[in-house]
C-alpha cells in the first residue's frame, strides 16, 4: 500500500511539476445597449443614459450613444420627449410621475431603424423611511495592528406603503475640502540654487510680481470642492406583506478621513418603491455583487426590462425604473468623528484637481 501511495506521488510530481497557463482563447463579445433611467415622483428633471456595453478584458471602452429619439408614455396615451443634453444623456424637465399611473419608454437609434421598449411599470408609494442610525467602527491593520481606521456604518429604520411590495435603498453623500492654489511656486530663473518664486493659479485670486509680491486681486473661485459619493450595492427588499417594517437595514459605511470630515459629511438616504421588473433587476446585480463574478459584473452587464420590439433575440442590458421616493439625510460634522483628524496641509492645486468629480458649485443644501 506504501508503494502505491509513493508511486501515486512521484506520478503526479513528475506530471504536475510544470504547470501550463490555461488559455482560454479570445472570449466572445456582442456590443450591446446599456439603459439607465429613471422617473420618480418628484418635480424636476429626469434623465436616461444610454451608453454600449464593453468587453471584460477592456471594461473602460464604453461609448455614449448618441442621436437617439427617447419618449415616455403613461397609461393614459400622453407623451413627453427627451432632449439630448450631452452626449449620451437624455433629459425631461419640470416633470413629475403620479403614483397609479403606468409609464414606459420607447428608443429609437439608427433613424428609427431600431426600436426598444420598455415594459409598463407601474408607480406605487414610497412607504416611510422612519430613521437614520450610525455607529462607529474600527479596523486594526499593519505590523502589530499598529494602524487604525475609523468609519460610520449608517442603518435605517423603514415601513412600506400600501401596495408597496418592493423597495430599494440608495444613499449619496456629500462633502468638503479646500486646497490653496495661491501658494503654488515655480523655479526662479534668476536664481542659480534653484529658489522658488510665487506662481500663484488665475483661479485663486492672486497675483505676484516682483515689487509687490503676492497681491489678493479677487475671490478664489477653486479653492472649494465639494464631492458626492453615490452607493454602489443593491439594497433592496421584497415584502411578504403590505405595511411590513424594517429595523437597522445597512445602507451605506463613511469611512473617517481627514477630506471627507474637512468640515462635515451630508449623506441622503431615499426609500424608492420599485415594480418587480425592477427588483428582480436589482436581485441580479446584488448577486453578482456577492460572487464578484467578473464575467457578469453590474449595471452594464445585467439583462433589465427593456427590449428591441422588432428583434426578440437582441439583448439589452441596465433598467428603466419609476420609483416613489421618501428620503431622509443627516449631517456628521468634524467633531464627530472618533479620532483627532489632521489638517489638509501642503494642497497647492485648485481643488477639482485633487478628487475625481469634484465641483466647485455649491450645492444648494449646504
Amino acid at each position: 500500500m506504501i508503494m502505491r501511495i509513493l508511486l501515486f506521488v512521484f506520478i503526479f510530481l513528475a506530471g504536475g511539476g510544470c504547470i501550463s497557463p490555461l488559455d482560454l482563447g479570445p472570449i466572445p463579445f456582442k456590443q450591446r445597449i446599456v439603459i439607465d433611467g429613471l422617473i420618480t415622483d418628484q418635480f424636476g428633471q429626469h434623465d436616461i443614459k444610454l451608453t454600449t456595453s464593453a468587453p471584460v478584458n477592456n471594461p473602460d471602452s464604453t461609448t455614449h450613444v448618441s442621436g437617439a429619439l427617447i419618449s415616455l408614455y403613461d397609461d393614459l396615451g400622453n407623451r413627453w420627449n427627451y432632449a439630448e443634453v450631452t452626449d449620451g444623456t437624455y433629459r425631461i424637465s419640470d416633470f413629475q410621475a403620479i403614483i397609479g399611473r403606468s409609464y414606459h419608454i420607447e428608443v429609437q437609434i439608427d433613424d428609427g431603424s431600431v426600436v426598444y421598449r420598455s415594459t409598463p411599470q407601474r408607480m406605487t408609494g414610497a412607504g416611510e423611511l422612519s430613521a437614520i442610525h450610525t455607529q462607529i467602527e474600527s479596523y486594526s491593520h499593519g505590523p502589530a495592528n499598529a494602524i487604525t481606521d475609523y468609519s460610520f456604518m449608517v442603518t435605517l429604520d423603514a415601513k412600506a406603503g400600501d401596495n408597496s411590495q418592493f423597495l430599494r435603498w440608495r444613499t449619496a453623500g456629500t462633502f468638503e475640502y479646500g486646497t490653496h492654489p495661491e501658494l503654488a511656486t515655480k523655479p526662479n530663473p534668476l536664481s542659480p540654487m534653484g529658489a522658488e518664486i510665487p506662481d500663484p493659479y488665475p483661479c485663486s485670486g492672486y497675483s505676484y510680481d516682483e515689487e509687490d509680491g503676492l497681491v489678493r486681486e479677487d475671490e478664489c473661485t477653486c479653492c472649494e470642492c465639494w464631492v458626492t459619493e453615490y452607493s454602489s450595492s443593491s439594497v433592496i427588499a421584497d415584502n411578504s406583506v403590505t405595511n411590513a417594517t424594517y429595523n437597522k437595514i445597512y445602507v451605506a459605511t463613511i469611512p473617517v478621513d481627514k477630506y471627507r470630515f474637512y468640515k462635515k459629511y451630508h449623506l441622503l438616504v431615499e426609500q424608492m418603491s420599485v415594480s418587480e421588473d425592477v427588483y428582480r433587476f436589482w436581485q441580479r446585480v446584488k448577486a453578482q455583487e456577492e460572487t464578484g463574478s467578473i464575467f457578469q459584473a453590474n449595471i452594464s452587464k445585467v439583462k433589465g426590462n427593456v427590449y428591441n420590439a422588432s428583434d426578440p433575440e437582441d439583448v439589452l442590458f441596465g433598467v428603466f425604473a419609476v420609483s416613489a421616493v421618501t428620503s431622509k439625510s443627516l449631517v456628521l460634522l468634524r467633531g464627530d468623528a472618533p479620532v483627532l483628524l489632521p489638517t489638509l496641509n501642503g494642497l497647492i492645486v485648485p481643488c477639482y484637481q485633487l478628487v475625481d468629480g469634484a465641483t466647485t458649485v455649491k450645492p444648494p443644501f449646504w
